[in-house]
């Protein structure tokens, strides 16, 4: 009867079922005993109905101690009511006498690996009053989600320039929406560090297949709306490169030979090279030197534009 019953089919299901879920178990134990809690991007993120896919979620707060490496401290990710890594943005028309810029892009620019107090956008302010730096970075953004991101925010916020660092990563397919909001409800840190592995793996392809048709296509989509944006708001637009070969590849296809007459690009790529990287983006010293060059090389040739401060 015994043997019988250890031959059946059910049977055999049901004790592999358990011996993988003892597995399982204890794969979790090892990996919260020896990892760190992966950080919960739903905190500071959340899906919106638009083409972007996903935006800061407003009003919202996260402490971040790195995702592929630990940081040297924690950082605090505070979000405003607006949807923005700020304190808060005034109207302009209550700022006479300033000069907005918005700088735009992923998470290089929203400064995933520094505080508040240490972006270059804050650091700009510093070095001048007359300096408005609005931080419109958005973690995870490719070139098409900037241009949407544009559209949204430049009509809810005017500014007199619009600054898009532009990164490597910007002509990879767009982070998925399910991704990011799952870990907010999945409290298995080895689901976690899986769904994390999976999408360095899509991650490496991407960097395999670089400047393929379809990635070249993604940026030139990405680029040509935020000039369309910029040509209906009227704010003139700096193209900031980490890697001039971006630069090279973008500016012999035809349909983007208009924006890069029309825009002031700059190079950053020293910048890059010199620091040391903090969880695979810019440290608190890369902020600080990026901070000196776009003053110098943005910030300084707009403020002695004075009819531009009277466009609005």
């Amino acid at each position: 009867m015994k043997n019988s019953l250890l031959n059946c089919w059910w049977m055999k299901m049901l004790l592999f079922g358990v011996w993988i879920g003892g597995l399982l178990m204890a794969a979790e134990i090892v990996v919260r005993a020896l990892c760190d809690p992966m950080p919960r991007m739903s905190e500071y993120i959340q899906a919106v109905d638009d083409p972007r896919g996903y935006a800061l979620k407003p009003d919202s707060h996260a402490v971040f101690s790195g995702l592929k490496e630990t940081l040297p401290e924690p950082v605090q990710y505070n979000i405003n009511m607006q949807g923005l890594r700020e304190d808060g943005v005034a109207p302009l028309a209550s700022l006479p006498g300033k000069l907005r810029i918005a700088a735009i892009g992923d998470s290089e620019v929203f400064g995933w690996s520094v505080n508040q107090q240490q972006t270059f956008q804050t650091l700009m302010e510093q070095m001048d009053d007359r300096l408005d730096v609005v931080n419109m970075g958005v973690p995870g953004y490719n070139a098409e989600n900037v241009g949407c991101h544009a559209a949204i925010m430049l009509k809810r916020i005017p500014c007199h320039a619009v600054l898009y660092w532009f990164n490597p990563n910007d002509f990879f397919s767009r982070k998925s929406t399910a991704f990011l909001k799952a870990p907010g409800k999945i409290k298995s840190e080895l689901l976690l560090r899986t769904i994390f592995y999976f999408d360095r793996c899509k991650e490496s392809r991407e960097k395999e297949r670089r400047y393929s048709l379809e990635q070249v296509s993604r940026a030139k989509n990405g680029l040509l709306k935020l000039h369309r944006v910029c040509q209906d708001e009227h704010p003139p637009l700096f193209l900031v490169f980490s890697r001039p070969k971006d630069y090279e590849v973008l500016k012999n296809v035809p349909e983007l030979k208009p924006v890069f007459v029309c825009c002031k690009v700059l190079f950053i790529d020293q910048v890059i090279t010199t620091f040391p990287r903090s969880d695979g983006h810019l440290s608190a010293e890369g902020h600080k030197a990026l901070a000196k060059f776009l003053y110098e090389n943005a910030a300084q040739p707009l403020l002695a534009q004075e009819n531009l401060l009277s466009k609005f």
